[in-house]
């Protein structure tokens, strides 16, 4: 059944000794009945919730704790969530505080800044450009502070006064699946379509199962990108290949030469650029190539630069430097403006590697 259905249930139920587990489980599901996850079944598979679900599954968990002076650290608890259940997210978020706990919130939802009593602001910018605490205050102080993040808040918005008509539709259902039964309805071809409504209403479900047969749709979701530890921005957007002919063209060397995965890569780590040593009883042991110091590559291929850089060199700048990189159009330069438009222009081009040395070099210190 599911927790609404449960808790009609637990109610009718009058037995004196029963009242001892009816009493602590009754609260635990009311909880989850008042943050919008009334819907869920007691057998459902914790792995099949969303973000959402599972981030306010555990904030509950600790809702009823007799436990005080802890710290609370939720990171974005308003991701996919309705604004009614960011209400009820920001009583839950109080009552821990009121228990006389240390809530620490990870956020950008302004409905969620507010509720803070006191707010710190990180930046400036992103990346390398971030990594410092800009504003230390209260919610008005923050908006009248010049931030990227009080500029945002305090600017005014406008609605869009031009809607785009829609001339031909996609025509979706009937849809049976969880929720919804016998659902029929039409999409608009060729406009922006937002599709709304609470938690668990049935939004990714119809959507899902009505475009799953069209060969022209593509779903994106928040899923993390599937790649192998040898992956990294270029190489999932698909223009790795590119920068290596380009590199190839310039430098004279074989195009392979450029791909750490092939004849470029260090003979000592074979292009990883870390050194893992498996210890029997203890915990494997990671450090940083001693002969390419962590660059990936054989000498031979680092010495051949363009302007000074080398392929690993080009692989260290952020989106927005290897922008400037070129002189010229090129693809993989107009692939690399679309990525900075998007807000990402502080990442490494080189990201997935340069993570995990980053991960080494932390872990030995």
């Amino acid at each position: 059944m599911t927790i609404k259905e449960n808790l009609e249930f637990l109610n009718k139920l009058e037995d004196p000794t029963a009242k001892f587990i009816i009493s602590p489980l009754r609260k635990q599901l009311e909880a989850l009945d008042y943050i919008g996850l009334s819907y869920l079944t007691l057998n459902r598979v914790t792995t099949s919730l969303s973000g959402g679900e599972a981030q306010r599954l555990k904030v509950i968990r600790h809702l009823n704790s007799p436990l005080s002076d802890l710290i609370y650290i939720i990171d974005e608890p308003s991701v996919g969530l309705h604004p009614e259940d960011i209400a009820k997210i920001n009583e839950i978020l109080k009552s821990l505080k009121e228990k006389g706990n240390t809530v620490l919130i990870v956020e950008h939802d302004p409905d969620v800044i507010k509720e803070g009593d006191y707010i710190f602001d990180m930046g400036p910018s992103s990346g390398k450009n971030g990594g410092e605490v800009t504003f230390k205050g209260t919610y008005k102080e923050l908006l009248s502070s010049n931030t990227s993040t009080g500029n945002t808040l305090s600017g005014k918005h406008y609605l869009k006064s031009n809607v785009r008509e829609a001339n031909n539709f996609y025509d979706i259902g009937p849809v049976n699946q969880n929720n919804l039964y016998n659902v029929i309805t039409s999409v608009p071809k060729n406009v922006l379509t937002v599709l709304t409504g609470v938690a668990g209403s049935g939004k990714s479900s119809l959507i899902k199962a009505g475009f799953a047969e069209n060969d022209n749709a593509i779903f994106m979701d928040q899923k993390a990108v599937q790649g192998s530890n040898r992956s990294n921005l270029l190489t999932y957007l698909g223009v790795f290949d590119s920068v290596r002919n380009f590199f190839s063209k310039e430098t004279g060397l074989n195009k392979s030469m450029f791909s750490y995965n092939s004849k470029g890569a260090c003979p000592n780590c074979a292009g990883k650029g870390y050194i893992k040593t498996e210890l029997a009883f203890m915990g494997d042991f990671s450090q940083i190539c001693e002969v390419c110091h962590g660059k990936r590559y054989k000498q031979e291929v680092l010495n051949a630069t363009i302007n000074g850089y080398s392929i690993a060199d080009f692989l260290d700048l952020t989106v927005d430097e290897g922008i400037t990189f070129f002189d010229t159009e090129t693809d993989i330069k107009s692939k690399l403006q679309s990525i900075s438009k998007t807000g990402l222009n502080y990442m490494a081009l080189g990201l997935g590697n340069r993570y995990q040395l980053y991960q080494v070099e932390r872990y030995n210190v």
